[in-house]
């Protein structure tokens, strides 16, 4: 993945949605190695992220971890 500006304004903005665990990650990863190969700048997030409360939110939907409803909606917040 490379870094973008946002100095100036995005042309094209692709957003792949679907529930946790469907897939959604592995293809926006395909979408962007396949763009970036056909020269086109590419840059993919997701959510939860990969920072310390995403992977207690993945934790949580794993059911490794149990919290309230009210609790994970603020995580993911």
């Amino acid at each position: 993945m490379s870094s973008i500006s946002f100095k100036k304004p995005i042309k094209n903005f692709i957003v792949l949605e679907g529930l946790d665990g469907c897939g959604t990650t592995t293809q926006t990863a395909l979408l962007a190695q396949k763009l970036e190969k056909d020269g086109i700048q590419a840059v993919s997030t997701n959510e939860p992220t990969d920072g310390s409360i995403g992977r207690f939110i993945r934790s949580v939907l794993q059911k490794k971890e149990s919290v309230d409803p009210f609790t994970l909606a603020l995580l993911r917040a």
